[in-house]
């Protein structure tokens, strides 16, 4: 990551989206911390500053890159789960040892099964090993699965739990090996399967791995694992081709999962997999192959489709070829392309889907990912209705699953195609999906405009609703309008800030409404203190009470100092006897020395509540991630104001310059040597002034 960009991120002053860094944000700074040629951080200049939110973390851990992930840590970004998972899908040991230093609790660590899965996901066998490994994790070894009954037979309850733990470690490594079988990583998944098979028969977990091998792995491999846990003995899976009636829907169900995984695969076998698996199952091709229509749950069991598939492999070949085989398709086929924007494919299997709620689903799916070529194909088999307008327009401009640029394509479109007349939509309705646009904050200045003028001439602008969710450019286009209108620009109360930092994250909006003194009053001290440690954003809500706070002691000690300087000015014009720089602390300790006075205005009992917490054993669940923690306490046990201090010097030297001017001698060594020496002016009878100053005791300085 370039070291402007980092800095730019541990300062809060981003220059990335406003919101917190979902996909957009997310593939920017990928593109940074890679060093790829892609439009970084710095780019999107016409946001604000943001949260540093544990996206930007994950988007560092997902590329390995440690002493980014060191700088975000120190700064205060937050995490989740989901950073381990990226660092064992990607096989980035550094960055999951450096997590487990930092603070990250065991159970986030090692104990969440989807880290595990994650690291079987990218075959990393080395990952898999240290999660396993490390203390506390109460993972099973091989010679504990290989024990009779973990401990004397005369003890029952130790039998009981004996078996408890087999159970729970055989669920574990059959998800762990399934994973590695659909990622084709063969070596890890023997390896898994070895102990699996120690802890538990095949019956209970072939069917899952059976599916996850013919999805990912070779046909040699499926034949070898299907002759090894199918059968009609004790503990095998049993997949009969003539089943009994009373097993016949369940056993239906299982082989068409395989032939659904294995007729999807990415495999270049995959079509071998499909047709060896119809051999075992002579008598049952007829009725597995073919579709009930409509099915009976209404999606169908479809054939599995990747959503990432090798360059130049069309689905479109690969569902004629299942075609010419005799292969029915379902309402889940047409998911899983519109899911994976396959306008072909979408095409090919319309004829199959003839109800309209499940037209109405696709399309639903199609926004829900913003994918407006799909809409525009569906659109021709069904007509707008304000439903499903309302529908695509609130779940393109939601924060969790808006895609900003394909967000903005897919609702300037249904601007300008959506019919109000036929589709019987209101004004009503744009004002409502302009409202949930603004405030998401997913979407830009011309997407907000083409909705505000949907809106009508009664259309309004809530200024409140931008500052949630919008970036400068944004509030000045809206405080614009309500200027345009005759109305007042409205003032946020205390609460009103305390939400948008910490639940959207969004500085630069509270930035320029301080500005502009709509902020009348931040959050009391004690009302900060007050808040849940543990409810969501609080990092981010404090961070910004103490970015702004500190602005306010910068800004009173600023204008403390410039009267100062003007009084010193006035009287040791022509003296020249020090310099006026004398004293005065660089940018980067002011802040630092304003944000420890920020946070030291907090009541003592929240102090003792932070160094509590980092207090506790590392590995343990505390009420923030331990690096948010330790920030709040090294500013806490930081130095005191260090702006007003600079000021009493100077304040000093004022007095200093007053003694010399009544012609005491002792005042003028005083100051050329840049104090007052121990004694001076108490014991030769002339420097009343120095007497004066000293037994006042130069403030606060002289009390230290």
């Amino acid at each position: 990551m370039c070291s402007s960009s980092l800095a730019r991120l541990s300062s809060g002053r981003a220059t990335s989206s406003r919101r917190a860094l979902r996909v957009p944000g997310h593939v920017c700074l990928l593109w940074s911390t890679a060093g790829a040629r892609g439009p970084g951080v710095g780019s999107r200049s016409t946001s604000g500053a943001a949260c540093i939110h544990h996206s930007a973390l994950d988007a560092a851990v997902a590329v390995g890159d440690v002493s980014a992930c060191e700088a975000l840590l120190g700064a205060g970004a937050g995490w989740d789960g989901y950073a381990a998972e990226l660092a064992a899908e990607g096989g980035h040991l550094p960055v999951l040892q450096l997590l487990q230093r930092r603070g990250m609790p065991l159970s986030m660590l090692c104990d969440a099964a989807c880290v595990l899965r994650a690291a079987c996901r990218g075959g990393h066998a080395h990952v898999v090993e240290w999660l396993e490994t490390r203390k506390g994790a109460g993972f099973m070894t091989a010679e504990e699965m290989q024990s009779a009954d973990g401990g004397s037979r005369s003890e029952l309850a130790q039998q009981l739990a004996h078996r408890g733990r087999l159970s729970e470690e055989a669920s574990r490594l059959s998800c762990m090996a399934a994973a590695a079988a659909k990622h084709g990583h063969t070596e890890l998944f023997e390896s898994i399967v070895t102990r699996l098979e120690q802890a538990s028969k095949p019956a209970t977990w072939a069917a899952q791995l059976l599916a996850a091998v013919a999805a990912g792995c070779s046909l040699e491999l499926l034949q070898h694992c299907y002759s090894r846990w199918v059968g009609e003995g004790p503990g095998q899976l049993s997949l009969p081709d003539s089943p009994p009636a009373e097993e016949a829907p369940r056993l239906t169900d299982a082989k068409r999962k395989l032939l659904g995984r294995a007729g999807g695969s990415a495999t270049p076998d995959a079509l071998a997999k499909f047709d060896w698996l119809l051999e075992q199952w002579p008598s049952m091709r007829a009725s597995l192959l073919q579709q009930e229509r409509p099915p009976p749950n209404g999606i169908g069991w479809g054939v599995w489709r990747p959503l990432q598939r090798s360059e130049g492999d069309g689905w479109t070949r690969r569902l004629r070829e299942l075609s010419a085989r005799g292969c029915g398709f379902s309402m889940r086929d047409a998911t899983y392309a519109v899911k994976a924007d396959d306008v072909e494919a979408v095409s090919y299997l319309l004829p199959y889907i003839t109800d309209t709620d499940m037209l109405s689903y696709m399309r639903f799916q199609a926004a829900n990912c913003s994918h407006l070529a799909v809409l525009q194909l569906l659109q021709k088999r069904q007509k707008f209705c304000s439903k499903l307008v309302q529908q695509v327009l609130f779940h393109a401009a939601d924060e969790n699953t808006g895609i900003r640029a394909a967000a903005d394509a897919l609702i300037c479109w249904w601007c300008e195609e959506a019919d109000d007349e036929t589709s019987g939509l209101r004004p009503q309705h744009w004002r409502v999906a302009f409202s949930n646009t603004a405030s998401s904050g997913v979407a830009g200045l011309q997407t907000l405009q083409a909705l505000h003028r949907r809106g009508g001439s009664e259309a309004s602008c809530d200024l409140k609703e931008l500052a949630t969710g919008g970036c400068e450019e944004q509030m000045e286009w809206g405080a614009a309008l309500l200027a345009e209108a005759g109305q007042p620009l409205p003032t946020f109360s205390a609460q009103e800030v305390w939400d948008i930092a910490a639940k959207h994250g969004n500085y630069a909006g509270l930035d320029w409404l301080r500005a502009r003194g709509l902020i009348p009053h931040l959050p009391s001290p004690q009302w900060v203190a007050g808040q849940h440690m543990c409810a969501e954003g609080f990092f981010n809500g404090l961070s910004y009470w103490l970015r702004a706070t500190a602005a306010d002691v910068q800004a009173a000690a600023a204008a403390e100092g410039a009267a100062a300087e003007a009084a010193a000015a006035g009287q040791q014009h022509g003296s020249g006897s020090w310099s006026a720089s004398a004293g005065v602390s660089s940018p980067e300790s002011d802040s630092t020395a304003a944000m420890a006075a920020a946070a030291r205005r907090l009541p003592a009992s929240f102090r003792k509540r932070v160094l509590g917490e980092v207090a506790r054993p590392h590995g343990e669940m505390l009420a923030l991630p331990r690096p948010q923690l330790e920030r709040i306490a090294r500013l806490l046990e930081g130095p005191a104001e260090a702006q007003p201090r600079v000021h009493r010097q100077g304040n000093m030297k004022q007095e200093l310059l007053k003694g010399h001017s009544t012609g005491t001698g002792r005042a003028a060594v005083a100051v050329r040597s840049g104090g007052v020496k121990k004694g001076a002016g108490a014991r030769g009878g002339g420097g009343g002034k120095i007497g004066s100053f000293k037994s006042r005791g130069m403030g606060a300085a002289g009390k230290k």
